[in-house]
């Protein structure tokens, strides 16, 4: 009778889930299921689509970053295999644009600055372990310009 009543069930969820391509797997040309999550999928046009993880081989996360019709969308984090935060990417307009931090696995600040066009633009800084400012650096869609800072502490 448990097994009547597995396979009834099996095949009920077959119809409810696979039937309707939205709600279902089949809208899926490849997709993993890892501890219970849907994740790294490919649409049947053969895009990347909602939340790619890439773990570490001590099963810790390594990043995280949600795809839209093959291009990124919103933040994308990756960490250190100790399971602290490395950095933060924002996306927009299918590129990244916006706001990078980088962080020590301390929790500190390494580096921040903006991304346009996937090229580091304006003003990045980087910080010391102790989160003393190290250097300011100038950059125009990838290109150094203007004058860099770097600052050292001075010994008596």
């Amino acid at each position: 009778m448990y097994k009547i009543a597995l396979a009834a069930v099996f095949i009920m969820m077959s119809f409810l889930g696979f039937s309707q391509g939205n709600l279902g797997l089949s809208q899926w040309k490849n997709f993993q299921v890892y501890k219970g999550d849907t994740i790294n999928c490919v649409d049947m046009k053969g895009q990347k689509q909602g939340v790619w993880k890439k773990y570490y081989r001590n099963d810790t996360l390594c990043s995280v970053t949600i795809f839209k019709n093959n291009k990124p969308s919103d933040v994308s984090k990756t960490w250190y295999e100790s399971g602290k935060l490395k950095a933060e990417v924002v996306f927009a307009k299918d590129q990244i644009h916006g706001k990078g931090v980088s962080y020590y696995e301390s929790g500190h600040i390494m580096a921040k600055g903006n991304y346009i066009d996937l090229k580091k633009d304006s003003i990045w800084l980087y910080y010391g372990e102790n989160d003393s400012l190290k250097s300011i650096e100038l950059y125009s869609k990838g290109v150094a310009t203007g004058t860099w800072k770097v600052f050292m502490k001075m010994e008596n």
